[in-house]
C-alpha cells in the first residue's frame, strides 16, 4: 500500500509539473470543443477566450432569422427536416442527396441553386452584430471508394464554393462527412456572436 501511494504520488506530481510548464493554445482549444458540440451537440458552448465548457453558450438562433432559413428550405426542398439544439443553437436541416444533386453532375439541380441565391445574403448579414456559421455535411453510410468520395467531396466544396461567391463569407462556410444515414445532406446553422461586425446588406 505504501508502495502504490508513493507512486500515484510521483504521478499526480508528474502531471501538476506538465500542466505548469505547458501553454494552453486557446484557439485551438476553442475550435476542439466547438468541433465537439458540433458533432455532439447538448446544449454546451465556450465560454469567452479562456476555452471553459460551460452548460450555455448564451447565443440563440432568433425565431425571426429560424422562420427565414426554415420557410427558404421548405419552399424549395418540400421533404426537408428541420431540427434545433435544446439550447435553440444550432439549427439542423435534413435532406436527401438525391434533392441536391443528380448522380455525378458537377453543378447542383436549379432548385438548389435558386434557393443557394436566397440564402447567400442571409449567410452574409444575418444580424447586427451576429455570424453564422454554416456546414454543409453529407452522411456515407458504409466506406466510400476513393472515386465516389472524390465525387462527393468534389460536390460538396461545389456546394460551399457556390454560396461563396454569391455573397456568403468564406470564414464562416465549411464541408465534412460523416457517418450516418447513406445519402443524407445536413447544413447546420451555428450563432456566434461578432462583436462590432459590419454587416452587408
Amino acid at each position: 500500500m505504501p508502495l502504490f501511494l508513493s507512486l500515484f504520488l510521483v504521478l499526480l506530481a508528474f502531471f501538476i509539473l506538465l500542466n505548469a510548464i505547458s501553454s494552453p493554445e486557446v484557439g485551438r482549444r476553442t475550435r476542439v470543443v466547438d468541433s465537439v458540440h458540433t458533432a455532439f451537440p447538448l446544449g454546451f458552448g465556450v465560454s469567452g477566450e479562456d476555452g471553459l465548457v460551460d452548460a450555455s453558450s448564451g447565443e440563440t438562433i432568433s425565431a425571426v432569422l429560424k422562420g427565414r432559413l426554415s420557410g427558404l428550405f421548405r419552399r424549395y426542398i418540400p421533404v426537408v427536416e428541420i431540427h434545433y439544439d435544446a439550447g435553440g443553437n444550432p439549427m439542423f436541416v435534413s435532406m436527401p442527396w438525391g434533392e441536391v444533386y443528380r448522380g455525378n453532375e458537377p453543378r447542383p439541380k436549379r432548385k438548389v441553386l435558386a434557393l443557394l441565391r436566397e440564402l447567400a445574403p442571409i449567410l452574409a448579414a444575418p444580424g447586427e452584430g451576429l455570424r453564422l456559421e454554416t456546414t454543409f455535411v453529407l452522411q456515407v453510410g458504409g466506406r466510400l471508394d476513393a472515386a465516389a468520395g472524390g465525387a462527393r467531396v468534389g460536390q460538396l466544396a461545389q456546394l460551399a464554393e457556390t454560396v461563396i461567391a454569391l455573397g456568403a463569407l468564406k470564414s464562416d462556410i465549411s464541408i465534412g462527412l460523416e457517418p450516418g444515414e447513406e445519402g443524407v445532406l445536413r447544413i447546420i446553422f451555428h450563432r456566434r456572436s461578432a462583436p462590432g461586425a459590419v454587416t452587408r446588406g
